[in-house]
């Protein structure tokens, strides 16, 4: 059994070979500052998986999910708050890594690649 919840199409990554990501979570695609100091935000939540490095393996697993640049899946990623919160998402826009300006290709594998993920819908 798997012990992060971060999942794609319904099969968590763990189960597919891949290392759980770093996740960083946005309730809101833009956020504008107010009057009073405060924030408003405006848009669909985003999210990014970060990975310190994955292997070429893991790499080709998770571009198996993205026809061109981008696709819609469905998640299960961590929330920034409340700690050790997840959230699944029915639909959500998976992008393909930015090379070389985010992954970089190293021996074996990628360090830095980030899989965006934007316009997430419960």
């Amino acid at each position: 059994m798997a012990d992060y919840s971060y999942e794609i199409n319904g099969q968590n990554v763990e189960d597919l070979g891949v290392v759980p990501p770093r996740s960083e979570h946005g309730e809101y695609a833009v956020t504008y500052p107010t009057g009073d100091g405060g924030e408003v935000g405006d848009g669909f939540p985003q999210c990014i998986w970060n990975f310190d490095f994955i292997t070429d393996a893991m790499m080709t697993t998770l571009l198996a999910y993205i026809t061109g640049q981008s696709t819609v899946v469905s998640i299960k990623t961590k929330l920034n708050t409340p700690v050790n919160t997840y959230q699944a998402y029915a639909t959500a826009v998976m992008h393909r890594p930015k090379v070389p300006s985010e992954a970089v290709r190293v021996f074996g594998g990628w360090k830095n690649a980030k899989f965006r993920f934007t316009r997430l819908e419960i």
